[in-house]
């Protein structure tokens, strides 16, 4: 793939992060600060193949969480889930994987734990995530990738 393509890809979803993330991470950072809850969970999921991961993650999130489209053509998609640790979202994550290795489907995961103490906004939170996805597909290891901000 050239790099120019790469970069606008690369681009492409940061921007889609941004614009599908950003305001969700404020209120549910103020929501912890007033509910007293003490994290929230940001799952970013990808598949190669075309395959309707859309279905799959509805099927799969429980009915808290919320469902973001980031770039659906390139079957992108974040999975927002308030006051779960990171231990619960690989849970939510094994059952996902599960199913999409059933499948053969090759998959990206990354995850994020914000917990309450962490100090940074939510575009902060937000480029973590893009970085952490972007190594992730990087690598090309089928591996789950977790990070928590504290």
């Amino acid at each position: 793939m050239r790099k120019d393509h790469i970069e606008q890809k690369r681009f492409a979803v940061a921007m889609g992060l941004l614009q599908a993330l950003e305001i969700p991470l404020d209120v549910s950072r103020y929501l912890m600060e007033k509910d007293r809850q003490e994290r929230v969970l940001v799952v970013l999921v990808t598949v190669a193949e075309a395959f309707d991961l859309k279905r799959l993650m509805l099927e799969q999130k429980r009915s808290g969480d919320l469902l973001f489209d980031i770039l659906p053509k390139e079957n992108l998609y974040a999975l927002l889930c308030r006051d779960t640790d990171i231990e619960g979202g690989f849970q939510m994550i094994k059952r996902l994987k599960r199913h999409l290795d059933l499948s053969h489907i090759e998959s990206f995961i990354v995850e994020i734990e914000v917990r309450k103490s962490y100090a940074g906004g939510s575009r902060d939170i937000i480029y973590r995530l893009f970085e952490l996805f972007v190594n992730a597909c990087e690598t090309e290891r089928k591996e789950i990738f977790f990070y928590s901000l504290h």
